[in-house]
């Protein structure tokens, strides 16, 4: 095996003096028994390498994250006085985990200018701010909070920097180093979930006293158009950090092609992702329903309901199990089990039915509640991604159409089984 070029060597310690792991030019190395660290001995050893001094980053001690909003409201105190700020907790919000907040009239002259280059990306700087700390002892509560509902790429980013963490500093059970929690690589993969959930709480409580001039909720990719992060370190020192963002001028618009005739279902997904991109959930799932709803009734026309079901119109779930059990019994189209149709077919109808029910019986049989929630909109954007993924959304379409081509089957199949059509129709 060829031996690595290993030109410079520093050592980690902690506290005690204990040696962690090894710093070098081709990456960090934890002190145990491996072919690495087996190389970087004989190094030291043989003097063909010198230990260098670690330059030491003083520690984060807290990040203080700074929304910027389209509105320029006045804020009142209890004796109806003008004030600059009014302070909160998320506990005032009903959240789960521990954040001071701060709601602000405007932001302060020094941190536009502290703020710099990043400030020229924040589309309002002239509005009410909306200012979030979070200290090292709250990041881990915040952490496992978050990491419900990163997406698998995240999660499988953050497990294998976790685990790297806890081999390099020895932390056996006692999990990743508070710094861990706040290194860039990591922090922006996760700290977008408590400032969305923050933050969206807040506006949705302003909206219920702002009349006609309400704030739009904040999805993820706006926040790198209206947050910048300010980090505090242990000596004192502050720097700012923006939000990762997909940027206006990365996105390129055809006007040409804006008269395009585009498919029925095309514009019913374009109308699920611009819905869930104002983080509005409810909306986007009645929509979607309406749509995987119509792609099912397209395979039970008038006369395919007067010859096998009596006339009558077919119970949603007799239409989604003779639609899953035709696609098993024909064999060319049984790949279609494995894709995103059989998925809505097998269950994933039932649970956008389950969820809208949720939110139409709770508003309707008890208080009403459309309070932003963080893992209602993660669970929604994994039920209703391949309508909303532009490549997911490309298979999806061909699925539909290969469905639909395959009407003609879909009645021999429904006459070669009519006795059971009709009774099941009766029963579900």
């Amino acid at each position: 095996m060829p031996k690595p070029n290993i030109t410079t060597i520093s050592e980690v310690k902690d506290s005690d003096g204990k040696l962690l792991h090894y710093k070098t030019n081709i990456g960090d190395f934890v002190n145990g028994k491996n072919f690495i660290t087996d190389h970087i001995r004989k190094l030291l050893d043989n003097g063909l390498v010198e230990i260098t001094e670690h330059a030491h980053t003083p520690n984060i001690s807290s990040i203080e994250a700074n929304i910027f909003l389209p509105r320029s409201y006045a804020i009142l105190d209890h004796g109806m006085t003008h004030v600059p700020y009014f302070d909160f907790h998320s506990s005032d919000l009903g959240l789960p985990f521990s954040a001071q907040g701060r709601l602000l009239r405007s932001i302060e002259n020094d941190r536009i200018e502290e703020a710099g280059y990043f400030a020229k990306f924040l589309k309002y700087t002239g509005g009410n701010v909306i200012r979030i700390n979070f200290t090292g002892r709250e990041m881990r509560s915040i952490f496992k909070w978050s990491r419900k509902i990163l997406n698998k790429e995240e999660e499988k980013f953050i497990a294998s920097s976790l685990e790297e963490n806890i081999a390099l500093y020895d932390r056996g059970s006692r999990g990743p180093t508070t710094n861990w929690y706040f290194d860039w690589r990591v922090l922006h993969h996760y700290i977008w979930a408590p400032i969305l959930e923050i933050s969206n709480h807040l506006i949705d409580l302003i909206n219920r006293q702002a009349h006609r001039k309400t704030i739009g909720l904040l999805s993820r990719d706006d926040l790198g158009d209206t947050t910048i992060l300010r980090v505090m370190r242990s000596d004192g020192s502050t720097t700012m950090w923006p939000l990762s963002s997909l940027r206006d001028e990365q996105i390129s618009i055809f006007p040409f092609q804006l008269n395009w005739n585009y498919h029925p279902l095309e514009k019913s997904f374009q109308r699920v992702r611009f819905l869930l991109d104002r983080a509005l959930y409810f909306e986007a799932i009645l929509v979607a329903q309406s749509a995987l709803e119509g792609i099912v009734n397209l395979m039970f026309t008038d006369d395919i309901k007067n010859e096998f079901f009596s006339g009558k119109e077919p119970k949603w779930e007799t239409k989604y199990s003779q639609l899953r059990i035709f696609i098993e019994n024909s064999g060319h189209k049984q790949y279609l089990l494995d894709s995103a149709l059989g998925m809505y077919l097998s269950g994933g109808l039932r649970e956008i039915y389950e969820l809208r029910n949720h939110y139409a019986h709770d508003a309707l049989e008890k208080r009403p509640e459309y309070a932003y929630n963080s893992q209602v909109m993660h669970k929604t954007r994994e039920l209703l991604n391949p309508l909303t993924d532009t490549f997911e959304n490309s298979l999806f379409m061909g699925q539909v159409n290969a469905l639909h081509s395959d009407l003609p089957a879909f009645r021999v199949y429904l006459a070669h089984n009519k006795g059971t059509t009709d009774s099941q129709a009766l029963k579900t």
